[in-house]
């Protein structure tokens, strides 16, 4: 990651609508981040493998190549991880999200207010993550964990239309309720994600 004084966090932009571009990049530089742009799914694939962005931040639902297929394929050619813009939960992004690599879900139409915080809380995982994988098999059994509940807050963020903290209370709340550790109970509410959002958690 080249997240450093001499050259700020570079993050890739991806989404088919150019309002969205035109409004969160501007914002994203005003915070220091170097940004690239790309308005469909080849071109985030080309930029990425062109400037190795630390973070791709990808709309699923691009016309050409959607997002999830996007960070499938940078996820073997460059070292990027990926944050996911998507209008509802989807069993294709839970999927996704068993890769280390997906580090968050931001719920469309995305404000400034809500992308600069996770990628902030992006880096930070990035940095713990390196760290992890580092260490033996305890270290890659946490990352797991941690992996879990991450998934279950972006599912409970879809469905609810809540925001992280709310979301993590829910699954903090869940496991309370039903006398579980919480990693054990974001996998829990990983596997009933069908039938979630019908849930009143």
């Amino acid at each position: 990651m080249k997240n450093n004084q001499q050259t700020p966090p570079h993050v890739l932009l991806a989404d088919d609508e150019r309002i969205i571009l035109a409004t969160l990049t501007p914002k994203l530089e005003e915070a220091g981040f170097i940004v690239s742009q790309a308005e469909g799914g080849q071109q985030a694939i080309d930029l990425a493998m062109s400037v190795n962005p630390d973070i791709a931040v990808l709309d699923i639902n691009m016309p050409d190549i959607s997002g999830l297929k996007v960070a499938e394929k940078l996820s073997h050619e460059t070292n990027c991880y990926f944050i996911f813009l998507t209008a509802h939960a989807d069993n294709e992004i839970v999927q996704m999200a068993d890769s280390s690599r997906t580090l968050g879900y931001l719920v469309k139409p995305v404000s400034s207010d809500q992308l600069l915080p996770s990628i902030y809380i992006a880096l930070q995982r990035i940095s713990d993550i390196k760290s992890l994988e580092s260490g033996g098999q305890i270290a890659k059994e946490t990352l797991s964990q941690s992996q879990d509940i991450h998934v279950a807050i972006g599912l409970l963020m879809s469905c609810y239309k809540i925001n992280r903290s709310a979301a993590y209370d829910r699954v903090r709340s869940y496991a309370r309720n039903n006398r579980m550790k919480i990693h054990r109970a974001a996998k829990t509410l990983i596997e009933a994600h069908e039938t979630l959002c019908q849930t009143n958690l």
